[in-house]
Formats: structure tokens, C-alpha cells, sequence
């Protein structure tokens, strides 16, 4: 173990209390350089089968985050979409377009107290509403798979199956929200027989996954349709509530496939050395006698007993079914080389493990047979080892092009919690901010389950979140090796700038990083357990305090003794939009700020705007989202 360990060992002993749960799916893959999906036209209502009157186009929407509402506050354009029901006109939005197996993404808007949901194919309901700050919740909250329902069931069992998201992930009202959606039509046989129910493979609120593999015997509760069918349109529900949607995508797929034929293989056996030989175009293949060739039915890893120093080449054909982008992509231990076509697709090299990111390659091709070549070097006897090589084209989901054994099972580790109970918890270890590992952190988790991490050497706020506080798993689980925290609960990430910065005046480029003369003095406790950074500069101190108010973060800087002027970063973001004298939507609304004491001004910036203020005078503020 490293020696780092003990130094978590002893925070988590003193801070937290592990426990094992049955609680939210981890985060779901980042998928990169996926095909486009097709965008659903919100340039009027044309995408939509005989739209009713409470439907239409706008160019803005928004509402505010704290009071009900019956409609938007709009303005004339177009690409989001509004509904605003009234008793003469309520009616469900139905698309033109039918769909079967799909992929499907949108962002919402949900009005305080309002209620609404899409339904796949008209007849499986996801279910949208303001479920804001809820700590516990059902199928009937935002994201849940609806319940289906059986009017000749006894009293109590009418309503039956319905599933409950994960965890809740919906932000406040008037903030827009991301959802995705993984869904699977019913199958059925040539005499309309249902021989594989519809399942939900995945749905993903606001960066967090909330279902994974859930099986649908039927249509849920207020279904469009009576009968299940292997197509059916989107329905919008429209007679409970505004909302309003913007960026709508899906992809459609269907029973096309790719194939791989007239496989041949050659198996080398060689010897690597660390820093020389470790590459495929280090060796000559011509050069070299294969220890076996031939005919092969599959690409495997497993076409060797040898954990490393081989290389296994393939070379055939792969069939596609129709002209258009392909995007192939592989997962390797060891380094990989694909061609198509005599083109060099994706170089996938080195002394990779089979769980570092995938290696993606794009390329147009027309119907029918192509040219394909494969080679793959093992160098390295890794712990997880294998071969996966997976195509996605038009109308074509992720397939895969290798033997199933190539690639080794994996099954999510059960999670590893710290829970908050009665008092504020504080866990020091690395947090994942973007593509940088941030060693010198700690991870507040309050229990009104408002948790932020925060960079220690930079007084930088990192994330926060709601619901489960961390995941620790990645310290605790066989050596530890990453020494992650990670946030249990649909994380924000802030701007990754310094907090405040000795200046005269408002720097065009913020830094972001403290300057060196900046020292970390440690941190002090509230009575109720909550934290008070403290940081020498300027000759005196600056106080960085958080507390939990009314279900907010809120975060107060204050300094003494300074014989310089200090400038204060609330927040830096592409947009900052003035609501109120004290409050402003941030990043296109995607969370709020409210002054509690002290004034800002609103700046511009190279990458957009920002929120500053001169710490001659303290600053409380708070985060909505």
C-alpha cells in the first residue's frame, strides 16, 4: 500500500464512517467522438403530429426558482420548446417521427411544483417533475420509470412495478437539466407474439446514472397505446404542468449489422523490452515466422495462452450494410493497429491498459466489403487484459467485432460509502476535477446532504452536489491505488479558478493558481462542524467560510491585517444573466448565485464573464442549483 493510505486510514477513522450500500450505479462512461445524433427541428412545430394550442416555439424561456407558476416568461424565436396548459387546451405533444430501439437526449426546464414526462414510444413513461431537494424518492419523481397500473386489481395493488431513480439529481426550478436515454423496443415474432419485453438500458440525469437494465413488462400507467409494438412515436405529457425542452436528439436503431468474413490470423511470439520494442511498428512482421496461421471465425485476445509477448494479425473483410460514417472503437491491454481499407484507422500503442480510455476512429464508407487489418501486440503482463474492438455506424448501435471471451467480465464494484449523519463529515483524498487529479483536497459533507470539495493549495471551490456524500471505494478496494473521493450525488463543477488574488485591479486573465507567497494555514470548525479556510496573504489573512442554509451552499470571505487589496471570484462563466439586484443565473442557468451580504460587480472576461468584488469589505454569498 502506499504510504498516503494511512493518512486517509486516519482522517476516514476520525471524519467518517464507512458503510456498504445498496445504493446509486456509478457515474455512467463518458462516451467520446460518438456519431452525431439527428436533432429533432424546434424551428416551429412541423416535427409534431397535429400539435394543440398550449404547445408552441419560443426563443427564451424562464421561470423563477422560488414561486409557482402557471407559464413561462418568453421571447419570439425559436429551438425551445414550451408547454403551457390551460383548461380549454392540454393536450400530449406526439412526434412524427416513430422509433424503435434509441437513443434519446433533451434538456428541460421544470417550473416550482410542475409535473410532466416523456413517454418512449407513447407507452413507457419517464417521468419529469420538480423533485428539487427531495431526499427520498419514487417512480412518480423526476426520472423515475412510471408505474404500470391494473383497474381490476384489489384496493392497493392497482399500481404495481415502477421504479425509482437511483438517486435524486434534479436541480432547482427554472434551471435547465440534462437527461439521457438508452431504450430497447419489445421484440416479437412473425405471428405478433412479444417474446422480449422492452427494457430501459440506461438513463442519466445530469451527469448521473439513475437506472441501469430495467425490464419493462408493459405499457406504465396513462400509456398512449393500449397495445405494446415494436415502433411507436414520442409523447410529450402536456396536461399537467409547463415545461419547456430544448436540444431534443436521438438516434435510431435497427437490425443492421456489420461482419466480419474470409478472417485469417498469424500468432507471433516475441520478446518486448521496456522503452524499446514496446511498439507495433517496431517489429517487422514480414521478417518474422509466425508460430501458427490460418483460418479463423473471430478476433480474441484468447488466441494465445500467453499473458504477453505476442502479437496476434488479422486481416479480411468487413461487411457494412449501408453508405455512411462509421466510428469504431477499441478497448486494449497491450497496443492495437487498425486499418480499413489500407487506411490507418486508429493507432492504439504503447503499454496501455485495458481499463485507460478508449481509442476511437471515424471513416466513411460505402455498402458492402472493405478491407480490414488487425494487429495486436501484447508487452505487458497486465492485471485486466484483453481485446475489444466495437463498431457503431447508421442505424447501427455499438456492436462488437471480437469474440465475447476477448474481453474480460467486469461487473461495477459495489460502492464503498461515507455517510453524513448528525454532524458534518471532512475526508481528505484526491478529487478528479476535469482531466486533473487534485492531491491536496478534502470533501465536506453536511447532513442536509449539501457536500463541496475544495483545493486546499488553491482555495479553489471544486464541485458540489446533493444526495450520497462519497464514494470511497477507489482508496479502499484492493491497493487503493487512485486515492479517489468521489461525489456520490450529480456533481457541479465550478469554474477551477483561484478565489481570490492580491491585485489592484480586475485582471483580464484570472489566474489560476494562487501566487507562491500564499500560504495554506489550515481550517477551524463552526459549532455545528462546519469549516472556516484560513490563507496568509497580503501580510494578513483571508477567512474562507461555508455553511448550509435553507438547503443552499453558502460561503462567506473575509480577511484582517491586509496592506494590500485582495479581488474575490465568486464565479467565472461563459454567461452570467442579472436576475435581481442580488441574484443571477450562471452558465446559461445552470445554477444560481444570491448575494446574502456585500456587493459584486458583473464583469467581462476572455472566455465570457465574471462575478467579482474588492475584499476591503466581506462577501457572503450562495449557490442554488
Amino acid at each position: 500500500m502506499k504510504p498516503s493510505f494511512w493518512l486517509v486510514l486516519a482522517a476516514m477513522l476520525v471524519f467518517g464512517a464507512c458503510k456498504n450500500a445498496a445504493v446509486p450505479p456509478p457515474s455512467a462512461p463518458k462516451f467520446i467522438s460518438t456519431l452525431p445524433a439527428t436533432d429533432l427541428s424546434l424551428a416551429d412545430l412541423s416535427a409534431f403530429a397535429t400539435p394543440t394550442a398550449n404547445w408552441m416555439v419560443v426563443g427564451k424561456a424562464s421561470v423563477p426558482w422560488d414561486e409557482k407558476v402557471e407559464a413561462f416568461s418568453t421571447a419570439e424565436g425559436k429551438d425551445i420548446l414550451v408547454n403551457h396548459p390551460t383548461e380549454e387546451a392540454g393536450g400530449a405533444l406526439r412526434t412524427q417521427m416513430e422509433h424503435g430501439d434509441l437513443d434519446l437526449s433533451f434538456e428541460f426546464m421544470m417550473p416550482k411544483g410542475s409535473n410532466s414526462g416523456v413517454y418512449l414510444q407513447g407507452r413507457y413513461e419517464i417521468q419529469l417533475l420538480d423533485s428539487w431537494g427531495k431526499t427520498e424518492v419514487t417512480f412518480g419523481d423526476c426520472g423515475g420509470i412510471y408505474q404500470r397500473w391494473d383497474d381490476t386489481k384489489p384496493e392497493g395493488e392497482k399500481g404495481f412495478e415502477g421504479t425509482a431513480p437511483a438517486l435524486n439529481a434534479a436541480k432547482a426550478p427554472g434551471l435547465w437539466q440534462e437527461m439521457q436515454i438508452r431504450f430497447q423496443a419489445p421484440v416479437f415474432d412473425v405471428n405478433g407474439t412479444k417474446i422480449t419485453n422492452a427494457r430501459v438500458i440506461s438513463v442519466v440525469h445530469n451527469g448521473k446514472q439513475i437506472h441501469r437494465e430495467v425490464e419493462l413488462t408493459g405499457p406504465t400507467r396513462g400509456s398512449f397505446f393500449e397495445q405494446e409494438a415494436g415502433h411507436g412515436p414520442l409523447i410529450i405529457q402536456g396536461d399537467h404542468g409547463p415545461v419547456a425542452f430544448r436540444n431534443i436528439r436521438y438516434k435510431l436503431f435497427e437490425a443492421h449489422e456489420t461482419s466480419l468474413d474470409s478472417l485469417q490470423y498469424a500468432y507471433y511470439e516475441i520478446k518486448t523490452n521496456k522503452g524499446t520494442e514496446d511498439y507495433i511498428k517496431d517489429f517487422d512482421l514480414a521478417s518474422l515466422s509466425p508460430v501458427s496461421a490460418g483460418a479463423i471465425d473471430s478476433i480474441s485476445r484468447n488466441q494465445s495462452e500467453r499473458r504477453d509477448n505476442f502479437i496476434l494479425h488479422y486481416s479480411g473483410k468487413i461487411n457494412v450494410p449501408e453508405e455512411g460514417e462509421y466510428l469504431f472503437k477499441t478497448q486494449v491491454g497491450g497496443g492495437m493497429l487498425l486499418s480499413i481499407d489500407g487506411e490507418e484507422l486508429i493507432l492504439a500503442d504503447g503499454e496501455r491498459a485495458f481499463n485507460d480510455p478508449p481509442a476511437h476512429g471515424l471513416k466513411k464508407l460505402t455498402a458492402g466489403a472493405h478491407t480490414f487489418e488487425l494487429t495486436y501486440l501484447q508487452n505487458h503482463r497486465f492485471w485486466r487484459n484483453g481485446l475489444g474492438l466495437w463498431v457503431e455506424g447508421p442505424g447501427i448501435d455499438f456492436q462488437p467485432l471480437h469474440a465475447q471471451g476477448s474481453v474480460p467480465p467486469y461487473r461495477p464494484p459495489s460502492p464503498i460509502w461515507i455517510e453524513t449523519d448528525e454532524r458534518p463529515k471532512i475526508m481528505r483524498g484526491f478529487v478528479m476535477f476535469g482531466e486533473e487529479k487534485l492531491t491536496h483536497t478534502a470533501s465536506i459533507g453536511s447532513p442536509d446532504g449539501v457536500h463541496f470539495n475544495y483545493d486546499l493549495n488553491q482555495s479553489k471551490l471544486l464541485n458540489v452536489w446533493r444526495g450520497p456524500f462519497l464514494d470511497v471505494s477507489p482508496m479502499w478496494r484492493g491497493r487503493g491505488e487512485s486515492q479517489l473521493a468521489v461525489p456520490g450525488g450529480a456533481a457541479l463543477a465550478m469554474s477551477g479558478k483561484a478565489s481570490f488574488i492580491v491585485a489592484d485591479d480586475i485582471p483580464t486573465a484570472w489566474p489560476d493558481s494562487l501566487a507562491e507567497d500564499v500560504v495554506f494555514k489550515g481550517y477551524d470548525l463552526d459549532r455545528d462542524g462546519m469549516p472556516t479556510f484560513r490563507f496568509g496573504m497580503a501580510k494578513g489573512e483571508v477567512s474562507d467560510h461555508f455553511s448550509v442554509k435553507g438547503g443552499n451552499l453558502r460561503r462567506e470571505i473575509s480577511a484582517k491585517d491586509l496592506n494590500q487589496f485582495i479581488q474575490v471570484l465568486l464565479v467565472e462563466a461563459s454567461e452570467i444573466e442579472a436576475l435581481s439586484e442580488d441574484l443571477y443565473a450562471v452558465d446559461d442557468r445552470s445554477f444560481y448565485l444570491r448575494l446574502i451580504d456585500g456587493k459584486a460587480e458583473l464583469k467581462s472576461s476572455p472566455s465570457g464573464q465574471r462575478l467579482v468584488h474588492n475584499l476591503s469589505t466581506p462577501i457572503t454569498y450562495e449557490l442554488i442549483w
